[in-house]
C-alpha cells in the first residue's frame, strides 16, 4: 500500500508539473497562518503575550511571481508586570504597575519582484492597541499613592522596503523584510485616574492627542516547502521599532505626580521575538 501511495503522489507531482508547463498560470494564491511571540514595549510599560499574536496572511501572485499583493490581519493579548522609575533622584519614585492590552494589525502591501533575490514593496499599516494599567505609587520610603492608566491608540500609514530571498536548495529559502515608515499617523485617547497620599484632591482627567511617527520593522525566516503536498512551513525573528518625532513636554500628570518617566510618550512602540508561519499555495 506505502508503495502504490507514493507512486501515485508521484504520477500526480509529475502531472502537475506538465499541466503548468503546457498552461502556464496567471495567478497563484497563497493562504497561511502567521504568529509572533516577543516583548513590546510601548510608553512606560513592557509586556510578555499570553499567547502570542497570530492571523491569517493572503498572497495574490500575478505575472509569474513578479507582482504580489498581499492583506494580514494579526490580534493577540499582553500582559505586563513591572515598574517604571519616575525622574526622582531624592526619594527614588516609582510607578509599580498590573497591565493587559490587546494589540491588533492590519496590513496590505504591493510587491514588485524583477530578480529572483530582492523585491520593491509598499505597505499600508492600521494598528490598534487598548491598554488598562493598575498602578501603585511607591518610593524608597513609603507607597504614596495608587492610580490606573487607560489608552487607546490607532497608528495609519505607509511603508516603503525590500523583501530579500536568497534560495538555498531546491525547498529551502532564506526570506525577509526591511520596511521604513517615514510619517505614521498617530491618534491616542485615554483617561488617568490617581490619588496620592500627600494631596487632597484626587486626578481623573481624559486626554486626546495626535502625532506622527517614524521608524522600521523587519523580520528574517527560514522557509522550507513540502515535496508531496504545496505546503510551506518557517520559522525566523522579528524587531520593529517606532518613535515619535518630538516628546511631548510634561503636562499636568506629571505635575501632580511630581515627577516624570522617562518613556512617557505614548508613542514610542518597540517589538521583538520570533516568528512562524505555514500556509498552502493553490
Amino acid at each position: 500500500m506505502a508503495l502504490v501511495f507514493a507512486l501515485g503522489v508521484l504520477l500526480l507531482e509529475s502531472g502537475a508539473a506538465q499541466a503548468a508547463e503546457a498552461h502556464p498560470r496567471l495567478a497563484r494564491l497563497s493562504a497561511e497562518v502567521r504568529y509572533f511571540y516577543g516583548r513590546w514595549q510601548w510608553g512606560d510599560f513592557e509586556m510578555s503575550p499570553q499567547a502570542g499574536m497570530a492571523g491569517p496572511e493572503l498572497r495574490l501572485e500575478l505575472l509569474g511571481g513578479k507582482v504580489k499583493a498581499g492583506a494580514a490581519y494579526l490580534s493577540g493579548n499582553f500582559v505586563g508586570v513591572g515598574a517604571t522609575p519616575l525622574e526622582d533622584i531624592r526619594y527614588h519614585s516609582r510607578k509599580d504597575f498590573d497591565l493587559a492590552d490587546n494589540r491588533e494589525e492590519f496590513t496590505f502591501s504591493l510587491e514588485y519582484r524583477p530578480l529572483t533575490y530582492a523585491g520593491a514593496v509598499a505597505v499600508w499599516r492600521l494598528a490598534r492597541y487598548d491598554l488598562d494599567a493598575q498602578v501603585e505609587l511607591n518610593s524608597d520610603q513609603r507607597h504614596y499613592g495608587t492610580g490606573r492608566e487607560q489608552a487607546h491608540n490607532e497608528a495609519r500609514g505607509l511603508g516603503f522596503g525590500l523583501r530579500p530571498r536568497v534560495p538555498l536548495g531546491s525547498r529551502l529559502a532564506l526570506n525577509g523584510e526591511m520596511i521604513y515608515f517615514p510619517g505614521l499617523q498617530s491618534e491616542a485617547a485615554g483617561r488617568y485616574q490617581y490619588q496620592v497620599v500627600y494631596r487632597a484632591e484626587a486626578l481623573d482627567e481624559r486626554w486626546f492627542g495626535k502625532g506622527r511617527v517614524r521608524g522600521f520593522s523587519s523580520w528574517g525566516e527560514l522557509s522550507y516547502a513540502l515535496q508531496a503536498v504545496p505546503v510551506t512551513v518557517a520559522a525566523g525573528f522579528f524587531y520593529q521599532r517606532l518613535k515619535d518625532r518630538k516628546l511631548s513636554p510634561a503636562g499636568w500628570l506629571e505635575d501632580y505626580l511630581r515627577g516624570q518617566t522617562r518613556d512617557r510618550s505614548w508613542l514610542r512602540d518597540r517589538f521583538y521575538g520570533f516568528t512562524a508561519r505555514a500556509g498552502f499555495r493553490f
